[in-house]
């Protein structure tokens, strides 16, 4: 090989390892990461508030917590196993560093409404039924307690015993909420599916979608489904989503 293709693979491969470096802290470097306090053994039911029993029992039987990492799909090994079980069930931000294959933990905290849920869990409530007013049903003060926002007007552009629709308003804050009750609630679910980018969620309803373009989640649960769509205004993605799903547990009384 003659000097000058020697020269073109060295720029070659260079730029190619450019192109691929880890976007990840680096073996020893300090980084955060944002995820669900859960196990490997729960599966995807794991990283929700409502499957923390599950991770709880895998713990108590020897099972090791870690990390479910919302941007890279992955379960973090954390080495603070007495601090991490603390927060089992939580969405949280995990600050460290790298060492080996786990997290070196330097501290866990919670979300906001994760901070929320520690004080007062909404499951266990008995959810909208069709002869309640949905706007009625899940009150400003009610959806604010959930978000820690404050909403200060409602819309609703239907509400009958299959389709029920509100929408919260406070500034640049905006909740929309949609539950669909009976035979066409899985005909309605099934259309959210159709939406660019949708990813599935684990841990809530029969089976749930994030749509991450429009903010919206859709759960289908028990022949009725809700649809919840955050505005940017609320935070970032995952707190989005977070909202979401806290709002949908309370429409769905799961």
């Amino acid at each position: 090989m003659s000097v000058k293709n020697r020269c073109v693979c060295a720029m070659v491969l260079m730029i190619g390892g450019l192109l691929w470096a880890p976007t990840e802290p680096l073996l020893g470097q300090a980084g955060a990461w944002t995820g669900w306090i859960t196990d490997e053994k729960c599966g995807p039911k794991g990283p929700s508030l409502e499957h923390k029993d599950c991770t709880l029992k895998a713990a108590k039987d020897g099972g090791k917590v870690v990390l479910y990492d919302v941007d890279t799909k992955r379960h973090l090994p954390l080495d603070d196993q007495e601090l991490a079980q603390r927060h089992i069930g939580y969405l949280v931000t995990v600050r460290g560093s790298i060492k080996g294959n786990a997290i070196t933990v330097a501290s866990i905290e919670r979300a906001p409404e994760a901070r929320a849920a520690a004080a007062g869990s909404v499951t266990g409530t008995a959810g909208i039924g069709a002869s309640q007013v949905l706007c009625t049903a899940l009150s400003p003060d009610a959806l604010g307690r959930t978000t820690s926002r404050a909403y200060a007007t409602t819309n609703s552009q239907f509400d009958n015993a299959t389709l029920k629709h509100c929408e919260y308003r406070g500034g640049a804050d905006v909740v929309s909420v949609t539950l669909a009750l009976g035979a066409g609630a899985r005909e309605r679910f099934d259309t959210s599916t159709k939406f660019p980018g949708v990813q599935a969620v684990p841990g809530i309803g029969d089976i749930a979608n994030w749509e991450p373009v429009r903010g919206t989640l859709s759960v289908f649960a028990g022949m009725r489904s809700v649809e919840v769509r955050v505005s940017p205004s609320h935070g970032t993605a995952v707190l989005r989503q977070e909202h979401a799903r806290r709002i949908a547990a309370l429409v769905l009384g799961r």
